[in-house]
């Protein structure tokens, strides 16, 4: 079940689908391209089809090619990126629907974590990263903690250093302006960093049931 990251690339490629170590918690992921394999993630977890998955990316560049991430969003995301800070925006082409919202947008960071960060890089695309357990339970942050009935359903394993952080899922949040910001789920980083950065947040939480963690 142990794969390499090239490994773990080539099963991506093919639309397979894969446990993986972010900088927040361990991972279930895919080519976001890939319908089935989105598909394939939500049966993985047992997940609501009505509560879309997170992208992550490997770099700057990669948000430059795939999204359509304004000014503000990348004012703002620049403060915080790479880092566990989650945007909502909006990607270029058509999308699996799992991947976005009632407004089409899709929650995105630029990992720092340098497995799933060169993982997005060998596949030269965004990955699904939600976090790897069944709908409902507690999130790992030990790959011996991710489910035995999960582990079985993926199509391989990355387990490599460092191990994720654990304790809060990425911050996630809609950008109004390049000063203002609401936040819709709290996480790993603080809400007193926004203000130290010049940056006026709201606290708001109308999609914390919809998006998932990690």
């Amino acid at each position: 079940m142990g794969v390499s990251l090239v490994e773990a690339a080539e099963i991506i490629t093919a639309g397979g689908v894969i446990v993986y170590p972010t900088e927040t918690l361990y991972a279930v992921g895919c080519h976001y391209a890939h319908k089935g394999a989105v598909e394939q993630v939500f049966q993985v977890k047992n997940r609501d089809v009505a509560k879309p998955l997170p992208l992550i990316v490997g770099s700057w560049e990669q948000v430059g090619r795939f999204t359509l991430a304004n000014e503000a969003v990348t004012s703002v995301a620049s403060m915080f990126w790479p880092g566990p800070l989650s945007v909502l925006v909006t990607m270029q082409g058509t999308i699996a629907s799992g991947l976005k919202d009632a407004q089409g947008r899709t929650s995105l960071r630029v990992t720092p974590h340098p497995v799933a960060r060169a993982l997005c890089r060998l596949v030269d695309a965004p990955l699904v990263a939600t976090s790897a357990n069944m709908s409902g339970e507690p999130a790992p942050c030990r790959l011996e903690d991710v489910d035995p009935q999960l582990m079985a359903r993926v199509d391989g394993v990355v387990d490599a250093l460092p191990f994720p952080q654990g304790g809060e899922p990425s911050t996630l949040i809609e950008v109004i302006s390049a000063t203002k910001v609401k936040i819709l789920r709290h996480g790993a980083i603080a809400t007193a960093r926004f203000a130290a950065n010049g940056i006026q947040y709201k606290k708001l939480n109308p999609v914390q049931r919809e998006w998932g963690r990690v």
